[in-house]
């Protein structure tokens, strides 16, 4: 009888600590915010990728420069953005007929032939996360960067 209470006793206690904790394993996000610059110039509609150096890790993310070279990605105290931890960070930007623009492939051949007034601005190096020199370390408090990377030459 004694041993059926302890029992009980202690599944109350486990119900009780899910509740109070919380059942979700979801982390707490940070956001990221930035300018980004190229060969030291403000770089507009930049794609900055985010992508977690541990392995394990599922949360990664992206998000574009504005006019000015300054991105946003999350919101502070809203719990969106990026788990804490290490990322690579991996940059992007397709110049159509010479101007930076969000659209286009990034230089990517279609089908056989490579857009005659596309291509990618940012060097090779900058665009894989295995090859990509710059870092970011995420979590609480500012998350705040100024990435100066190198145009393709």
């Amino acid at each position: 009888m004694e041993r059926r209470a302890r029992t009980a006793r202690l599944l109350l206690l486990m119900i009780s600590s899910a509740t109070v904790l919380g059942c979700s394993s979801e982390p707490s996000r940070y956001a990221a915010t930035g300018t980004v610059t190229i060969d030291g110039a403000p770089a507009p509609y930049v794609v900055v990728r985010f992508f977690p150096t541990d392995p394990d890790s599922l949360y990664g993310g992206s998000g574009p420069t504005d006019e000015s070279g300054k991105f946003s990605i999350g919101q502070d105290g809203k719990n969106t953005g990026f788990p804490s931890g290490e990322y690579k960070v991996t940059f992007s930007q397709t110049l159509v007929k010479g101007k930076p623009t969000l659209a286009g492939g990034g230089g990517k051949k279609n089908s056989e032939e490579t857009v005659p007034s596309e291509r990618e601005a940012v060097a090779d190096d900058y665009r894989d996360p295995r090859k990509t020199p710059i870092t970011a370390s995420i979590g609480s408090g500012g998350n705040n960067f100024a990435f100066d990377i190198k145009s393709k030459k």
